[in-house]
């Protein structure tokens, strides 16, 4: 006797993409909890001075990312049904307005907040890219989606959530070096903020390149059938 799966299929991309960004989304939810605590009480962490001082550019970097990863998780569902269909135009403005807001926010924040470490000044040219990376792809995956070309909307955001990803890999990688090898120079640290989005950007593809049907499915005509 066979058991459906624990997890149905429609569901199984949603979930794997918001463990994948569980960690982007809890941390954004804090940051903007920090913020607003320090505005209203005065008591600012030494830590995060240089941003308290100047919030809105990270408010809005944190709760573009928390809402884009979050809805977009929830765009790649596959369920051809009107429903379905309903909810991912609906929910596809918003999580394109944040997007936007994520990614143009986030070249204000390189903009306002001084690097804190060598490092991280090394890198703020990449940042810079990933962040008009995702604009841009945005852009083309919402174009896409206007002139009904489902195949081409897919591939664009899929490369607008690999490129998003690049972070979460970053973290994880950074991770692995502070618990393998007690942490990492700063010239690695570079190099594996590099490879992360590198490593991000090149799943996107290979899943770019496989058979895909279920976004496709979400925006065809059921048919209609008619009395004999």
């Amino acid at each position: 006797m066979s058991h459906p799966p624990a997890t149905p299929p429609r569901w199984r991309t949603p979930t794997l993409l918001l463990l994948l960004f569980a960690l982007p989304i809890f941390g954004s939810v804090y940051r903007l909890f920090t913020l607003a605590f320090a505005q209203i009480t005065g008591l600012v962490d030494p830590t995060i001075a240089h941003i308290a001082s100047n919030p809105l550019p990270m408010a809005l970097h944190a709760a573009g990312g928390a809402i884009f990863c979050t809805l977009g998780a929830f765009q790649f569902r596959s369920q051809p049904t009107p429903a379905a269909r309903k909810w991912h135009r609906y929910a596809g403005r918003v999580t394109a307005v944040a997007g936007f807001t994520f990614a143009l926010s986030g070249l204000w924040c390189l903009w306002a907040y001084p690097a804190q470490s060598d490092s991280a000044a090394a890198v703020l040219p990449i940042r810079a890219i990933a962040c008009i990376a995702i604009a841009a792809t945005l852009t083309l995956g919402i174009k896409s989606a206007m002139r009904r070309n489902i195949k081409a909307h897919r591939t664009w955001m899929i490369r607008t959530v690999a490129i998003t990803a690049g972070p979460v890999t970053q973290a994880y990688m950074l991770l692995i070096a502070e618990v393998f090898w007690g942490g990492a120079s700063q010239f690695v640290q570079g190099l594996l903020i590099l490879l992360s989005w590198l490593v991000s950007i090149s799943i996107g593809e290979w899943i770019i390149l496989r058979p895909a049907t279920h976004l496709s499915e979400m925006f065809k005509t059921p048919h209609r059938t008619t009395a004999k």
